[in-house]
């Protein structure tokens, strides 16, 4: 009687099983911390994803192999910046079907057919960001003058509502702290703000409310829909507002190291045992991010100024127990021939990140922080 129940439980949890791919990709997307339940909801929606033949859910084999990510594990970093983006593209836009369909095609042709669609969706949306990047530049640094250098405010027809957010984030983290972007469509306008940990984007939203149609959001992120008659009054209100905005101090810059993994450790443990540490650690993310390592006396064998179109990133090779390791420093082009020196030796904070360079699996130091070696 006892088996008996526990074949009927097993069969209501394996079909509950295979929708946990879903539950993954919905988490990550929306940036979930991955703590408690969410944390095995997660980890076994990965496992689900990387199931290879017909355990693998068609659309996600055939994102998978147009990402040349479909012969190798793939873990929540590849979900959350590969992934998720190309499903988003098509929502951002407004071309939100062709991800749907795509989840609820069974025909492989055309599931192959539509995630090619998807890829080039992506592509559009990529280049249409940096066109209107280049465009918005003039009228950002006008309006950061207008703000006296700590907000700024653009509006334009051509703006999509769908990349609102990702141009108001790459404003505010490129010149002001705190970043409006409206996309005009007649009479209507929809628009996102984006702020920096020391300003609440709550206190904007809830300055201009009466203005709004309709608007939500958290501490760092919010949108909003206006009538595109209103814009005018809405520059005036945040003028008055950001002069009497409070400040919250920005949070600490500070790394919190997790662990020192001494050249004896990575000798012990090896290529094999260090890839065995981090994925029994999985799932990384919001709540619960990469380790961080600490190593001293990190000897450079190898360093070049990388990166388009200017050289801002450092390519290292360097050695860790008794192996070398390949290493990127994003932006600190400014350390080399200083700090970073050929055959010099420093104190490295870092964390392994996997590096799918043309579809090639391997891991790879992401230098945060270096030092001269302590004495």
């Amino acid at each position: 009687m006892i088996s008996m129940r526990l074949r009927s439980l097993r069969r209501h949890f394996e079909a509950w099983r295979r929708e946990l791919d879903l539950v993954a990709l919905g988490t990550l997307a929306d940036m979930m911390p991955l703590l408690d339940e969410n944390r095995i909801l997660v980890r076994m929606g990965v496992d689900r994803i990387n199931q290879i033949g017909g355990e693998r859910r068609m659309a996600l084999r055939e994102l998978l192999i147009k990402l040349r990510l479909h012969e190798m594990q793939i873990g929540t970093t590849e979900i959350v910046w590969k992934i998720c983006p190309l499903i988003n593209s098509a929502g951002r836009m407004s071309q939100a079907d062709i991800a749907a369909n795509l989840f609820f095609e069974t025909d492989p042709v055309e599931a192959a057919s539509l995630a090619s669609k998807l890829i080039e969706l992506n592509r559009k949306r990529r280049a249409l960001g940096d066109r209107l990047w280049k465009k918005l530049l003039p009228q950002a640094y006008s309006s950061l003058d207008n703000f006296a250098g700590k907000m700024l405010i653009v509006a334009d027809p051509e703006i999509p509502r769908g990349i609102t957010g990702i141009l108001a984030t790459r404003l505010q983290k490129a010149i002001a702290p705190v970043a409006v972007v409206i996309a005009i469509k007649n009479e209507k306008a929809s628009g996102s703000i984006r702020c920096d940990s020391a300003i609440n984007a709550l206190g904007w939203l809830n300055a201009a409310s009466q203005l709004f149609d309709d608007f939500g959001g958290h501490p760092q992120a919010g949108g909003f829909c206006i009538p595109s008659a209103r814009i005018t009054q809405l520059i005036e209100v945040s003028q008055k507002w950001i002069r009497h905005a409070k400040t919250e101090g920005a949070k600490s810059t500070s790394l919190s190291v997790d662990a020192k993994l001494s050249h004896q450790d990575f000798s012990r443990l090896g290529p094999r045992g260090i890839e065995k540490l981090l994925k029994h650690l999985e799932p990384y993310g919001q709540g619960f991010p990469p380790l961080v390592f600490l190593t001293r006396e990190v000897r450079i064998f190898q360093a070049n100024l990388v990166g388009k179109p200017e050289n801002k990133h450092l390519k290292l090779l360097v050695s860790l127990g008794s192996n070398r390791w390949p290493a990127l420093w994003w932006n600190g082009a400014k350390n080399y021939g200083s700090l970073i020196k050929v055959d010099d030796e420093v104190d490295l904070v870092y964390k392994l990140d996997r590096d799918l360079w043309r579809g090639v699996e391997a891991r790879r130091l992401t230098i945060l922080e270096a030092s001269p070696c302590s004495i």
